[in-house]
């Protein structure tokens, strides 16, 4: 059996919305009263600006100029700032930092911040809620946040649950220094379906995280992607690139065991996975 946690039904159809909002309730007055300030590559940008617009705080978001337009015009659309710079999250990164630096901003960190990861962690808390049993949880990896807080959410509470990072191939710099942390942190920027999940420069700090829970990572093709964004419109759901990562990288996973071991094994003991730890 396996459940699809929607995230489309949040009011930006994305998770993001989780992280975004946590960490800016745990902001004061004044600190709000000075404006946050960020960077996104996809739906963290809309949802630090659905957050700014319910608390009446100004945002500015900075976002790849490769950044698809639906996403800038929705951002722009919930009250956001938007500027669009350079080719690839890091530049848009950098230029939010300065301007946060500069202008006295709250800058909200699309993964690497506390407030943000366990946000995102909420997932796995509303998953053991709804699900009595069970032994895998596959997520998707951009920057990291999402798993790191799922997986330490879960793992607090089942610690024998089995966590499994995906990340598309054209953008897994997380996933070569998860498996080799001598490989190097970043990786050349290559267009991928999976643009809201493509950061091509690991954190140090959200790799050591999410070494300590995760059991495993898979990095799935652009075709691979392709089959489950498909997969997934042939039940009725609407996934962009990103947000079928997941299932991409649980078909692999599930090729990856022999047909005879099917129900028997637990993810740890697959072949061909990329373990670590």
């Amino acid at each position: 059996e396996v459940y699809l946690k929607l995230e489309t039904a949040l009011p930006i159809k994305a998770f993001k919305l989780r992280g975004a909002l946590n960490k800016m309730l745990s902001l004061s007055p004044k600190e709000l009263a000075r404006g946050v300030v960020s960077a996104s590559s996809g739906n963290h940008a809309q949802g630090v600006a659905w957050a700014a617009r319910e608390l009446g705080v100004d945002a500015r978001i900075f976002m790849p100029t490769q950044t698809a337009r639906v996403k800038v015009d929705r951002t722009v659309g919930l009250g956001a700032q938007v500027s669009l710079v350079g080719d690839s999250f890091e530049e848009a990164f950098a230029q939010a930092q300065q301007l946060a630096s500069k202008e006295g901003k709250v800058f909200v960190h699309p993964f690497e911040d506390e407030a943000v990861i366990a946000g995102q962690g909420t997932i796995g808390l509303e998953i053991v809620d709804q699900l009595s049993e069970f032994d895998w949880v596959v997520g998707a990896i951009g920057g990291g946040g999402l798993m790191a807080g799922i997986s330490k959410a879960l793992k607090s509470i089942k610690p024998e649950v089995t966590s499994l990072g995906v990340q598309a191939a054209n953008a897994s710099s997380m996933a070569q220094t998860l498996v080799d942390p001598h490989a190097p942190m970043e990786m050349p920027v290559v267009k991928t379906l999976a643009e809201g999940a493509a950061v091509y420069r690991a954190s140090r700090r959200m790799r050591d995280l999410l070494a300590s829970v995760l059991d495993a990572t898979v990095r799935v093709s652009e075709s691979q992607i392709e089959e489950a964004v498909l997969l997934l419109q042939e039940a009725g759901l609407t996934a962009e690139g990103a947000g079928a990562l997941s299932l991409a990288g649980f078909h692999q996973a599930l090729d990856d065991i022999s047909a005879s071991a099917v129900g028997a094994v637990r993810l740890p003991s697959i072949k061909g996975l990329q373990h670590f730890g």
